[in-house]
């Protein structure tokens, strides 16, 4: 247990994929419009959004992002189904791996893009 998180033990990562697999399917793709020259900030359905290095997650507290050059993760709260993106258009996802606590937050989480860590590629932007 860490200081950082007040003594409290890291939260229970669960395995069972139903939910997630609802929520994406739930999930229509988001409308993102990426600014010329501007790799901090998008439109993303008619909301501006910019580079954080966390976000801060109700289940889980401060996630920090992965560092991508030219894409970044983002948070939606008044989005229905899948609440967390990509700028290239994929969900984003939190991991819980062991071989993240180096990269990520003290209890091991990092949000990833989910192209990203599938095919080592995000997703093609210009369709």
């Amino acid at each position: 247990m860490s200081k950082k998180n007040g003594n409290k033990p890291a939260p229970k990562i669960s395995t069972d994929m139903s939910g997630i697999a609802q929520a994406i399917k739930n999930s229509k793709a988001p409308s993102i419009i990426h600014h010329r020259g501007d790799l901090n900030t998008v439109t993303f359905d008619g909301k501006k959004f910019n580079r954080r290095e966390y976000i801060f997650m109700k289940d889980y507290g401060m996630v920090k992002c992965a560092p991508y050059d030219d894409h970044f993760l983002m948070y939606d709260a008044s989005r229905k189904g899948w609440t967390t993106w990509c700028t290239c258009g994929s969900f984003a996802v939190i991991t819980g791996y062991d071989v993240y606590k180096r990269d990520a937050s003290p209890q091991g989480l990092l949000m990833l893009c989910m192209q990203h860590a599938q095919t080592g590629k995000h997703a093609p932007v210009n369709k």
